[in-house]
């Protein structure tokens, strides 16, 4: 593959790099929660409860996806010495680098998933929350 032209800069093509990019981004980002869960923290730090509340996952599936997140350095967990324990997640750097993806998707999503064949996707998430410009 040759080397792609970004408004940023040049980036090095998959032999140059050693690896696919769009593949790993495909393996950290490419599930709907993982996808929700940043999308929810785009404008600042939330607690456990209520990223619960505005994506509708369960408890243990959130845990686990804030876990993997924070392992691969996306978001950090902030753990306050209060009582009752407060815990706030948040976008590092990397994880706001997703932004304009997102943004990208949500374009795509409006303007092409908005037909009835497109509405039967809604189905497969039933505890999914759609919010005003989600």
């Amino acid at each position: 593959m040759i080397a792609v032209r970004s408004n940023e800069s040049t980036i090095p093509s998959d032999d140059e790099l050693g690896f696919c990019p769009i593949a790993r981004a495909a393996r950290l980002l490419g599930d709907t929660w993982t996808l929700l869960i940043i999308h929810n923290l785009a404008d600042g730090a939330r607690r456990f409860c209520q990223l619960e509340q505005s994506t509708g996952m369960s408890p243990r599936v959130l845990a686990g996806r804030l876990r993997k997140l924070d392992a691969s350095g996306l978001l950090t967990r902030t753990q306050y010495a209060e009582i009752p324990p407060r815990v706030e997640y948040a976008l590092t750097e990397k994880g706001s680098g997703t932004l304009p993806t997102l943004s990208s998707l949500r374009r795509f999503g409006a303007t092409w998933l908005n037909d009835q064949p497109s509405a039967a996707l809604d189905e497969k998430r039933p505890r999914q929350v759609t919010a005003a410009g989600t």
